[in-house]
């Protein structure tokens, strides 16, 4: 067996593995009858051998996961080495050295054993490593290193982050760049070698730490509204309702919960109209959004209630029905409009999203107005003149 580029074994003769005879079988035992599973090891075994000496080592993997299957029967100590050589050459180096301890238990002072071990607990770190599941994955060597199994445990974590912004196994020594935040990586003989070193760079729940986040939204909505007098008989004016919003949240959290408190400018245009009467709205409303996120994946959805308030300019030539009586719309000039509602909003990838909100709110009419039976005080005690509720949905982007 000879060793290449300090990563790729190659199977140059049949004394290269223990006990293999001449025709390439690995020797059943003369002492006895193999029950069926030691027969199925022997074969899985041969097979796995044959495809070492062809350096095909995703079939050697192969055969070794069918070899674990079969309980009740121990495969030898070449067997798991070459099980490791081949976690070895796509870059999982925490089974690597597993499966080498677990073949020097089997054959305790083998020194290509205990070699391959030491070379990695010289040469590596155990880490655990953590990225916000709302960002793109940044990962930067510091300086790629010129072995193929510790260039094959630097790509094998590269992919893991990407699919999941986790992963726990090793990284070659070294400083790495994680989204921004540097980490030199120790080796197990200086940390010990159980230790884990994590890399952490998801944000926290803590108002101090250096990972506050500022972002701006731009939302578009259109959506349904009806309003409903507070007096009267039943009376109801809809229409469509269309809203741009730009707003700043102040993210904090874990990677997968957060709390966003967020400001937001809307502003937005109304139709209102039954069959009676109508008026076109103008508003403009200061919101703020307290939101809980939840991120998985590259997925994050918020929930938050809203509090806002602001104006609405009313124009038009209708009147508007407060019960039996008539107020003309030309004469009206200002609506303020403090809401109450809830909004869900999910963003997924790195700037698209979507939000769907609902809002109530009592509308307050000033102008001159004259409406039977009440006066314009009576009217402003009262509270406000209607009800209103506003659907909306729309998109998000995330600057």
């Amino acid at each position: 067996m000879t060793k290449i580029n300090d990563n790729l074994y190659l199977y140059d003769n049949l004394d290269g593995i223990a006990d293999a005879p001449e025709n390439d079988e690995v020797e059943e035992s003369r002492q006895k009858t193999p029950t069926a599973k030691e027969a199925e090891l022997t074969r899985l075994s041969n097979d796995l051998l044959k495809l070492v000496r062809r350096n095909e080592w995703k079939g050697v993997e192969g055969k070794y996961q069918e070899i674990l299957a079969l309980n009740g029967v121990e495969a030898k100590a070449e067997i798991h080495f070459w099980g490791a050589i081949a976690a070895s050459n796509r870059g999982d180096t925490l089974v690597y050295l597993e499966r080498l301890e677990l073949a020097l238990s089997l054959e305790p002072g083998n020194q290509t054993y205990l070699g391959e071990i030491n070379g990695i607990y010289t040469n590596y770190g155990k880490v655990k490593i953590t990225l916000p599941y709302s960002e793109p994955v940044e990962f930067l060597v510091g300086m790629m290193p010129m072995a193929a199994d510790q260039r094959n445990s630097i790509e094998f974590v590269r992919e893991s982050l990407e699919d999941n912004k986790r992963h726990k196994g090793m990284l070659p020594i070294g400083e790495y760049t994680f989204n921004g935040t540097k980490y030199t990586v120790q080796s197990m003989i200086e940390t010990g070698i159980d230790t884990v070193q994590k890399i952490d760079v998801s944000p926290r729940f803590d108002p101090d730490a250096e990972d506050k986040n500022v972002q701006l939204f731009l939302a578009l909505n259109a959506g349904y509204q009806t309003i409903q007098p507070l007096y009267g008989p039943d009376y109801k004016l809809g229409g469509l309702e269309t809203r741009a919003a730009l707003s700043a949240n102040y993210s904090f959290g874990n990677s997968a919960f957060r709390f966003q408190p967020e400001l937001r400018l809307s502003g937005g245009r109304a139709s209102q109209k039954n069959e009676d009467s109508g008026f076109n709205e103008t508003h403009l409303n200061m919101e703020f959004l307290p939101y809980i996120s939840y991120g998985v994946l590259n997925f994050r959805t918020s929930l938050s209630p809203i509090i806002a308030s602001g104006f609405s300019f009313l124009s038009g030539d209708e009147n508007i029905f407060i019960g039996s009586s008539e107020v003309p719309i030309k004469n009206v000039d200002m609506i303020r409009t403090p809401q109450l509602g809830v909004s869900l909003k999910a963003i997924a990838g790195e700037h698209y999203g979507v939000e769907l909100a609902y809002r109530r709110d009592k509308v307050g009419i000033e102008g001159d107005i004259s409406v039977t039976g009440f006066s314009p005080d009576e009217l402003q005690e009262a509270g406000g003149v209607f009800v209103r509720d506003i659907f909306t949905g729309g998109l998000i982007y995330k600057f």
